[in-house]
């Protein structure tokens, strides 16, 4: 049974360890993505970008470009988040004397609307009025010399440059070919066909043609999720006579057809990068071609293009040599830092766990609670949450304080008790008035009354008299701590929960009353000898495989987005086998006496879980379930236990008999009472709750496996204090309570200060073809 629950915890935690890991994994890499993406952020892009060119016999090339924009909202940057509305689409081309004179015969359709645009002069939208704009310059297209700045467009001289060859300082001038847009605040599709003819872009030679276009130059910052494209050449060349080269540092497919036609596709193209296009065919395809130059060329290109790939692939492979190697060497290491970590996590774990064969023990450990629960959690493996661990001692130690009668605990508010000697009360007949008034079941649910007994009230320094109590230091340590409450509250040994909770809210010194508890627990556990620090080498290889992982990763965005998959993959590998084995290894080792001591811990565990299951129980049982609430409470397994006990004894379930009997009870009577105040169905009984037998109407019942013994010290809802709610669960309320405050006194403490011929690809060529396209919007 043990083994099972032991081997489910850690199934658990490997489990959350996964999830964990796959879900930060990605994550982590979506935020290291911008360093290495050189994508635009620009607030539009390209759905699709499609462009079919065509060389002219003239030397001229005519473009057919589809456009699917993407249009976000954007605003003007004030407070107001105001939208700045689209009211243009463009682009930027550049005229160069030796590869391109000119831009003609433009047409642009809105595919979205199946509208043919006009020819408007060129306006800055912001020189006009929205409604101006709507009704005059909408649905047109312009062409602008754009040399004294794009913002400051002027007409075109549509006669543009006079052709040279070769020359060294060649005219040039910015064009700008856009088309007006209705006043825009964002679109997710927006389809054009713009058509136009670039003018002057082949070069003829006695042998060949040449020619260099770009229709994407570097200062594009506009990405597009697929650039599409077909380069064809004029009529009677073929693949055998012309050449092509893609001039592209990104990844591309190209294919040729039989007449030479050239294809591509680059998906995810990103702003920043130019996309250039050389070609060359037989001159005697051409006829008229304005430029010329003697000579021949065919050769002289080929040595060209043939170096600039050379140059490149041979760049490529250094540089993937490189990333082969840093892989290589990541991936290895990785492999290292994983079996070391899991080596020492799996040797921790041996070390912490308990190897002999002690099945049941039926007697409280020779140890304080604060200790049990620590040495619990070391060796049932299950890895409580330092807060869940911590509430498990504060619950512990409170409950003992009350088995060994140095303080009484009390369902609802301390009013509810005025007039009444609570050092020694007839608990039946506060149990028969409590639930006599049903108005005073919100306050049962609100909260528990905590009653410091003569015994350390009336004689808080006497040393006899507190050693006769035979407390452990951490009892001492949490009965020092309400002792401070009460004379915070003015000397008065009565008080419920939120009252030391409000009265916690400016102790600056109560801090230390949490240290020396904390103090307490941590000593007493060192005291017993049963455990010895022997698991903090399991931490560098954790720690190391997040700073590796987290490192490629890194590398891997800035150096190679598109290869994300692996980053991905060894973070959430490499933190899966970090988290795995922190999770699963033990900071502390057992001893030769933890053995002993944690057989007895875990065999009392058992023994508590499976109470009813035997049948040679007898009235000392009974007597001995005060200080077994306190261990269970320890363990985090009260609820379980309390219906253990009712189970074997089912007239505990009777409040008529609880009441006879109450005297003989302690701790047990208002474990079980509480449920039954205000007519509950009693525990055991049908509709006592989803964990512990048959739904259905009914009151709270078991509901928590890791509930305490009373309701009465947990946080409700609205983050106040809980009151006796039900059978089973004060061990975890009071946990919890004094989670609360001690975040309380932790925050009143603080001082508010505290960190050519080609099938396949492109390759990284020279640019600046004719054109240099870029593209944008306003």
């Amino acid at each position: 049974m043990a083994k099972k629950d032991k081997r489910a915890s850690l199934g658990r935690r490997a489990l959350v360890a996964a999830i964990v890991a796959a879900v930060v994994g990605p994550l982590l890499f979506l935020i290291m993505w911008p360093f290495g993406h050189t994508g635009s952020s620009s607030s539009m892009r390209y759905n699709s970008f499609d462009v079919q060119a065509t060389v002219q016999p003239n030397g001229d090339l005519k473009l057919v470009e589809t456009i699917d924009y993407k249009l976000d909202r954007r605003t003007y940057g004030d407070d107001d988040d105001d939208a700045n509305p689209w009211h243009q689409l463009y682009f930027d081309y550049e005229l160069d004397s030796n590869q391109l004179t000119n831009i003609t015969d433009i047409a642009v359709t809105n595919l979205t609307t199946g509208e043919s645009y006009s020819q408007v002069s060129p306006r800055n939208p912001d020189e006009v009025t929205e409604e101006t704009w709507n009704s005059t310059y909408a649905n047109h297209w312009y062409i602008a010399d754009v040399d004294s700045g794009t913002y400051d467009p002027q007409p075109y001289d549509t006669a543009g440059l006079a052709s040279t060859a070769n020359a060294s300082d060649p005219e040039r001038k910015t064009v700008e070919v856009g088309w007006n847009i209705p006043s825009t605040e964002s679109a997710d599709s927006l389809k054009f066909k713009v058509e136009m003819t670039f003018a002057g872009v082949v070069t003829d030679y006695d042998d060949v043609a040449t020619f260099m276009w770009e229709p994407f130059s570097s200062a594009n910052t506009v990405p597009a999720t697929v650039f599409t494209g077909s380069l064809a050449f004029p009529d009677g060349v073929t693949s055998d006579d012309s050449y092509a080269w893609l001039h592209y540092e990104g990844n591309a497919t190209t294919s040729r057809d039989a007449d030479g036609t050239l294809h591509w596709t680059a998906k995810n193209f990103s702003g920043g990068m130019y996309f250039d296009i050389v070609g060359m065919f037989d001159s005697s395809a051409t006829s008229g071609v304005v430029r010329h130059v003697s000579g021949d060329e065919k050769e002289k290109m080929l040595a060209e293009q043939d170096a600039e790939e050379t140059a490149w692939n041979t760049q490529r492979r250094q540089v993937a040599t490189r990333r082969l190697l840093v892989w290589g060497i990541a991936i290895i290491v990785e492999l290292l830092l994983i079996a070391w970590a899991l080596w020492l996590a799996v040797r921790s774990r041996r070390r912490a766990d308990y190897h002999g064969t002690l099945e049941y023990w039926r007697e409280p450990p020779d140890m304080s609670p604060a200790a049990a629960a620590a040495l619990y959690d070391i060796v049932s493996a299950e890895g409580a949450s330092d807060k869940k661990l911590s509430n498990r001692k504060l619950a512990a130690t409170m409950l003992s304080l009350v088995s060994k009668h140095a303080i009484a605990i009390y369902p609802g508010e301390a009013r509810l008790y005025r007039g009444i000697d609570l050092s020694q009360p007839d608990v039946a007949s506060l149990a028969r008035m409590i639930g006599a008034n049903p108005d005073n079941a919100r306050s049962v649910r609100k909260t528990s009354t905590i009653v410091l007994l003569p015994a350390v009230y009336d004689l808080p320094t006497d040393a006899d008299s507190r050693a006769a109590l035979g407390l452990s230091a951490s009892e001492n340590a949490l009965l020092d701590m309400l002792l401070a409450v009460s004379r915070r509250l003015g000397m008065t040994p009565v008080f419920d929960l939120a009252m030391m909770n409000e009265t916690a809210k400016d102790w600056r010194d109560g801090f230390q009353y949490i240290a020396k508890f904390k103090a307490a627990c941590y000593g007493e556990l060192n005291q017993t000898g049963t455990v010895t620090h022997g698991g903090d080498w399991r931490w560098l290889p954790s720690i190391a495989l997040y700073a590796l992982t987290f490192g490629f990763a890194f590398y891997v965005a800035i150096t190679m987005p598109g290869a994300w998959v692996l980053g991905v993959l060894m973070l959430i590998v490499g933190w899966f086998a970090a988290m795995f084995a922190e999770v699963y290894g033990a900071s502390m080792a057992l001893t030769d006496r933890g053995q002993q001591e944690g057989g007895k811990v875990l065999g009392l565990a058992r023994y508590l879980e499976d109470f009813s299951d035997f049948s040679d129980r007898g009235p000392l049982d009974l007597v001995m379930w005060d200080r077994y609430l306190v261990y269970a409470t320890a363990f985090g397994l009260s609820g379980r236990a309390v219906r253990q006990l009712v189970v074997a004894y089912p007239q505990l379930a009777d409040a008529e008999w609880l009441d006879d009997n109450a005297v003989a009870f302690g701790l047990i009577y208002w474990s079980i009472r509480s449920d039954l105040l205000f007519g509950g169905p009693g525990p055991g009984a049908p509709g006592t709750g989803p964990d512990f037998g048959p739904g259905g109407p009914g009151g709270p019942g078991f509901t928590s496996a890791d509930a305490g013994p009373l309701s009465g010290f947990g946080l409700d809802s609205n983050g106040g204090f809980a009151g006796f709610g039900g059978l089973g669960d004060l061990g975890s309320q009071i946990g919890d309570s004094f989670t609360s405050i001690q975040s309380t006194i932790t925050a009143a403490s603080s001082s508010g200060s505290s960190g050519g011929g080609f099938s396949g690809g492109g390759f990284g060529g020279s640019s600046g073809g004719s054109g240099g396209g870029v593209g944008g919007g306003r």
